[in-house]
């Protein structure tokens, strides 16, 4: 059963819709979410000196106002190398970016956001509309997946941990894994 929610939960389908198609309770499928969730860590990826695109993208939480997804992709391989959910602060932002640079980048690409000069260093950091083009195609393909991201949609998340486990599973489960809005599977 646990595939299933999985592999509904990749292909933008909604609780509701899911615990339908599975036969069982909306709140056994999001128990089972926030289970499953809580068993993925944060992959270590062993690479460095290697080039990141940054950006944030406004999601919906039901009875929340500007909250954003907040993430950060290997240019090559485009693997989320880490996200926040919540508010576009200083502080949330800052988040990422550290987990960034401890992977020693050789250069971040960011948008004109005028927060990310103060976290990243001169050196490596390169802002530019349209030098995000990566991170900017990733940011459809969520939407596409994970329909509680989508703009203008009834599916919306309730509560942040929920968002934040559902973008969880999409990036960091490994079976099957997502690449580029193709599902492939691990050999």
């Amino acid at each position: 059963m646990d595939n299933v929610i999985i592999n509904l939960t990749k292909e933008g389908s909604g609780i509701s819709s899911i615990a339908r198609l599975v036969g069982v309770s909306k709140s056994i499928i999001q128990r089972r979410l926030f289970e499953m969730g809580s068993k993925i860590n944060k992959p270590i990826f062993n690479e460095y000196d290697q080039k990141y695109e940054l950006d944030e993208m406004t999601v919906k939480v039901a009875g929340e106002q500007d909250v954003y997804l907040i993430y950060a992709i290997n240019r090559n391989t485009r693997k989320v190398i880490d996200f926040f959910v919540g508010n576009r602060t200083k502080e949330n932002i800052k988040k990422v970016v550290d987990s960034v640079l401890r992977y020693h980048p050789k250069t971040i690409f960011t948008d004109g956001l005028n927060s990310y000069p103060s976290l990243i260093p001169k050196r490596i950091h390169k802002p530019g509309r349209r030098l995000t083009n990566r991170i900017e195609r990733k940011n459809l393909t969520l939407r596409n997946f994970i329909k509680r991201l989508s703009k203008c949609t009834l599916c919306v998340s309730k509560k942040r941990e929920m968002l934040s486990t559902v973008v969880k599973i999409y990036c960091w489960q490994l079976y099957p894994i997502q690449c580029d809005g193709y599902l492939k599977r691990e050999s």
